[in-house]
């Protein structure tokens, strides 16, 4: 009888309360909700595409969605009768404030992201889908691969922002390097959006699968490869003080959850989008590798959208020519002469439609050559893996077409570095395919194997090439291969081993610079007798000057005779600048190289390393 006097006079007072407090948000404590078999709950939202915002007068997402399997949730788990309002807030900060200084049955959704900031001020539940942010960018700014150029080229453009978001925080990140960064602010997500794919010079952060989602949907958008974030996860908030924790991880545990939440993002972003967010979250795949399954990604969306374009103008190409074969059968039957007329236009028309196609097909090839550079430039070593090894060096890159046959490449074993330089057979295409395998030979023997020993190394990648070219005919065996410089340094050892194929080291010592040849053979092609590739070792001293060159450099014609550059003009160059740090250096490289050249053709790729010890 006590039981039931106590369970009456909660119940009734529960209902005095509510009809006490009309107009205000009544929700209840979970320990409430277990004695009274009924709860009431708040979840605060602001408009956030793709989770939680309003379609055609309907909320809809998958935050949405997901809330609801946890309503249904506890009325089958626990028996509840559970009175759930969404309730919009005017701004993002305004949610956010709301929840952190709520009540109990407080909930906060906006694809909020899991910090340690955020944890000491409100309570998340567990993660339900990877957090991932990408800079994205007007369509007349370029896609740049190295920082120092990044900040060069956006130092004029605006940024976008969602104040108090992750955004935000992200673009604090990039005031470390660019601190004179201009920002606007923005309500919406969206509206950053928006602005990005219509207006020039601006640049902000967006969540990787509406990104994605966009890009499907039409919007011009451009995502630059530099600084992604990755966070722990979006999840719900609640307050700290909340004893909703309990249901909401018995939720997120149940065994319905994984099947049910996949099937919710699948529902508002695809199969596709959604595979590809949880490949490049997961910690086995490596950074190169998740660069190329976005860009794989981007590409066929790209693909996607002209197919629909091209099917789109085959439809109105066809109601022109069904409209044409009218008019002309009318045509007919005012006189020879029109008809006359109108085969001579019809010609024209197929002339024009022709260099169309031919014009087409023209820039289909220059769009996936340029798209095979930008898959080159992902597997090159990036500007931030190189400034993690060496204090002061520059990389001078200049490939002669859009691709490459130059390359150069770095691994590191234990306290042991490997930098190499190689110059393919050719280049442009041909030469890009065999730096491709080059690379991944190299990545093979030295990262793989652990072989480092710049001879044992050179020796093993030209077993690997002419395995790989065995079945060619003797004349194009002959023609492939390479010629390639590798380095291994210890830095805290002060030693060096070097070893060549048909390329050499130049070691610069006090104003004085000595030449370390390699072996006067190359790797691949059909040569006699075997091949010897021998180290050469260096005690280093602090400030040696180490550069490591393809022959594109010096065999570049210029100059007033239109002769070739060489060697002994480079070394020279190279003593006079010594003095000066590692980027000033390149720069004055690069000047000379075009001031050489002038207005003659750059005749091949041009590859040079400098490395300060």
């Amino acid at each position: 009888m006590k039981k039931l006097f106590l369970y009456c006079s909660l119940l009734i007072l529960n209902y005095s309360l509510s009809f006490a407090q009309q107009g205000k948000i009544i929700t209840t404590s979970w320990a409430e909700a277990k004695t009274l078999k009924q709860a009431n709950i708040a979840i605060f939202y602001y408009d956030s595409d793709n989770f939680i915002s309003k379609v055609d007068g309907k909320l809809q997402g998958i935050e949405y969605d997901l809330f609801l399997e946890f309503i249904k949730f506890l009325e089958a788990e626990y028996l509840l009768k559970v009175n759930a309002q969404f309730i919009r807030a005017e701004s993002f900060s305004m949610l956010y404030e709301k929840v952190k200084n709520g009540k109990l049955g407080y909930f906060g959704m906006c694809s909020f992201s899991i910090t340690e900031n955020r944890k000491r001020e409100v309570a998340f539940s567990p993660k339900y889908m990877p957090d991932i942010e990408v800079l994205i960018c007007s369509q007349n700014l370029p896609l740049i691969t190295d920082t120092a150029k990044f900040i060069e080229l956006f130092k004029n453009a605006t940024a976008l922002n969602v104040p108090n978001t992750t955004f935000e925080q992200d673009l604090d990140m990039l005031k470390k390097y660019m601190p004179e960064i201009k920002i606007e602010n923005e309500e919406l997500a969206s509206t950053i959006r928006q602005r990005i794919a219509s207006e020039p010079d601006l640049f902000g952060y967006v969540e990787l699968p509406i990104y994605l989602a966009s890009l499907k949907k039409g919007v011009r958008l451009k995502r630059q490869q530099l600084f992604k974030v990755e966070r722990f996860g979006y999840a719900f908030i609640f307050p700290l003080i909340s004893d909703w924790n309990e249901p909401v991880n018995a939720f997120f545990n149940s065994t319905g959850f994984k099947p049910e939440i996949n099937r919710i993002i699948r529902k508002h972003l695809g199969d596709d989008v959604k595979d590809l967010v949880s490949d490049l979250a997961s910690e086995e795949t490596i950074f190169k590798d998740k660069e190329i399954a976005l860009l794989a990604k981007e590409r066929e969306i790209q693909d996607l959208k002209l197919t629909s374009q091209e099917l789109e103008i085959n439809q109105k190409q066809m109601l022109v020519y069904s409209v044409s074969g009218v008019l002309l059968l009318l045509f007919l039957l005012a006189g020879v002469l029109y008809r006359s007329n109108v085969q001579k236009q019809k010609a024209n028309d197929l002339i024009s439609e022709q260099k169309m196609i031919i014009e087409e097909k023209n820039k289909d090839i220059t769009d996936s050559i340029s798209y095979a550079r930008t898959i080159q430039d992902a597997i090159l070593p990036s500007f931030q893996v190189l400034e993690q090894v060496f204090e002061d060096f520059f990389v001078l890159y200049k490939p002669r077409d859009i691709v490459s046959g130059d390359f150069y490449w770095m691994g590191k074993i234990n306290q042991t570095t490997i930098i190499t330089v190689a110059d393919c057979t050719g280049h442009g295409v041909p030469g890009a395919f065999m730096s491709m395998m080059g690379h991944n030979y190299l990545s093979q023997i030295i990262t793989d194997q652990e072989i480092t020993s710049p001879g044992d190394a050179l020796a093993t990648l030209d077993e690997k090439i002419n395995r790989a070219l065995r079945g060619k005919s003797e004349q194009e065996q002959a023609n492939d291969g390479m010629d390639i410089a590798i380095c291994a340094i210890d830095r805290e050892k002060k030693w060096l081993q070097f070893s060549g194929a048909r390329n050499s080291l130049l070691l610069l010592r006090e104003g004085e610079i000595t030449e370390l040849k390699g072996s006067k053979y190359s790797i691949g092609g059909q040569q006699c007798g075997e091949k010897e590739f021998s180290d050469h070792e260096v005690e280093l001293q602090k400030g040696d000057c180490l550069y490591m060159t393809t022959d594109g450099y010096p065999d570049q014609f210029g100059g007033e005779k239109g002769k070739k550059f060489k060697l002994k003009k480079l070394k020279e160059l190279l003593v006079s600048v010594s003095a000066k740090d590692m980027k000033a250096q390149m720069k004055i490289l690069e000047e000379t190289f075009e001031n050489w050249r002038g207005e003659i053709e750059q005749i091949d790729d041009v590859c040079v390393v400098g490395i300060r010890v």
